[in-house]
């Protein structure tokens, strides 16, 4: 459904997918459109149920799972005994993988009063459960729900010593050296007092959200950049998927249809009518694009530059020293242009009206200065200024 609103698909038959789905869904640092997977999405919202596990303690839900699943069986992560929609949510949350790590390991412990954290099962002191740390005393553990608080209490001396319930015996070389583990964990370990907490560790914010679970999908899946464009913010977002695709060589251009074996009558320039139509030739090397892009460098005070493709033109904004702004107000315009230019030749081709290149810019001037005026900061733009130098804000 997605891929065919995209591509403007409907139920009498499917637009032509101009970029693989695996590319649109890319984050937009690495050249996608940052559209997020449907089962991306399903796996963060399961996700959450874990997380709201952990955290709301006091839920209804929670207590009535809890009062199922829960006893001495033998889950680790979220508790699990019989069969239904619960068991489905915990085996796939135990097959879940963020970049490189389970879902478990994202989700650590901060003990308050250790009332709520369970002491073998739970990620609280270290990177692993403490199961997987000392499995020589997990395996002679009688109680493997317990809560950090029946394991350890403060020892009365401003320290943390081992719960009186609790008693080691130390008989091999690996249950020594769990116990001195032991002994070096509570060195360093306290209740700060108040409910147990947890953090997210995807977030420097701690709070778990479902973009930094998709985030975390994303970057395991080691996607490699293709061709990242730059946004402009204050052009409307339809100019920029335009750019995106056009960067991409993914417009319809009439050498572009025939390649996708669409008949077409004639594969000329519907501009030039010179030459046959590739997005190259179109933007760049079209004689009346080339009227247009030069009365608009003219425009904005800029020598006419030398380039031979889409890419090079898109870079020159990158180019030099100049503010910030400077950059992404002329990026939009240099956007603007394709759009107008885009545009213009589809009024050629649908509609037969010829539009002269005075008035292609006309177009430029006007769009540009009302996108910037309305989508930006700069409120305090001069159209009569605008129309003699679009970087006189600057």
């Amino acid at each position: 459904m997605m891929r065919h609103f995209l591509w403007c698909g409907s139920k009498e038959g499917r637009g032509l997918h101009w970029v693989s789905w695996e590319i649109v869904t890319t984050p937009k640092k690495v050249g996608g459109l940052g559209i997020s997977k449907i089962e991306d999405i399903n796996s963060a919202l399961l996700a959450k149920w874990a997380w709201r596990y952990k955290t709301d303690i006091d839920g209804m839900w929670r207590k009535v799972v809890l009062s199922i699943h829960g006893g001495r069986n033998r889950w680790t992560f979220l508790p699990v005994k019989v069969a239904g929609c619960w068991k489905k949510i915990v085996v796939f949350l135990d097959k879940l993988v963020l970049n490189g790590k389970g879902l478990k390991f994202w989700i650590k412990g901060k003990i308050g009063n250790g009332e709520n954290i369970l002491f073998w099962k739970d990620i609280w002191y270290g990177c692993v459960p403490l199961m997987d740390r000392w499995p020589g005393l997990y395996s002679k553990e009688v109680i493997r729900n317990c809560v950090v608080r029946d394991r350890i209490q403060p020892d009365g001396s401003e320290g943390m010593g081992l719960n009186n319930n609790w008693r080691i015996e130390a008989t091999t070389v690996e249950s020594i050296s769990e116990m001195q583990d032991v002994q070096e964990m509570l060195s360093k370990v306290c209740f700060s007092g108040g409910k147990d907490n947890w953090v997210w560790e995807a977030d420097s914010s701690g709070v778990f959200s479902l973009a930094s679970v998709k985030k975390l999908l994303q970057l395991g899946r080691n996607l490699q950049s293709n061709n990242e464009m730059r946004w402009a913010l204050w052009v409307p977002i339809k100019v920029n998927i335009f750019m995106w695709r056009l960067e991409k060589d993914r417009i319809p251009t009439r050498l572009a249809l025939l390649k996708g074996n669409i008949s077409i009558p004639d594969s000329s320039c519907p501009l030039c009518e010179a030459t046959p139509e590739s997005a190259g030739h179109l933007f760049v090397d079209c004689g009346y694009s080339f009227g247009v892009w030069q009365a608009v460098w003219s425009w904005c005070r800029i020598a006419q530059p030398m380039v031979s493709n889409i890419h090079e033109m898109m870079k020159l904004p990158r180019l030099g020293k100049q503010k910030k702004w400077y950059k992404r107000i002329l990026r939009g315009i240099l956007m603007i242009v394709c759009w107008a230019i885009w545009k213009t030749r589809n009024k050629k081709v649908f509609e037969g009206s010829s539009s002269k290149v005075v008035e292609v810019v006309a177009l430029v001037k006007s769009l540009s200065f009302f996108w910037l005026k309305n989508r930006s900061n700069f409120k305090r733009l001069e159209w009569k200024d605008w129309l003699v130098n679009p970087i006189y804000i600057l």
